[in-house]
């Protein structure tokens, strides 16, 4: 488990995620994770949302959920 703190930065890239992802249901929430998972190179998440495979580190590659949600 890794805790870390938003940086100024992340508001940014949220804002940018946001924009792109406009026709997706990715919520603030969700956004601000994918950012600070950037920022810090986490490429595991742990989320109860089904829809958390769509989302792209980077524009790559998906991120893996520790939680099987099918």
């Amino acid at each position: 488990v890794a805790l870390t703190h938003r940086k100024p930065h992340d508001l940014q890239r949220t804002a940018e995620l946001i924009a792109q992802y406009a026709d997706l249901p990715m919520a603030f929430a969700d956004t601000s994770l994918e950012a600070i998972c950037e920022r810090t190179s986490i490429g595991a998440i742990a989320s109860l949302d089904s829809h958390f495979h769509i989302y792209r580190r980077d524009g790559r590659d998906a991120f893996r959920n520790v939680f099987p949600i099918h």
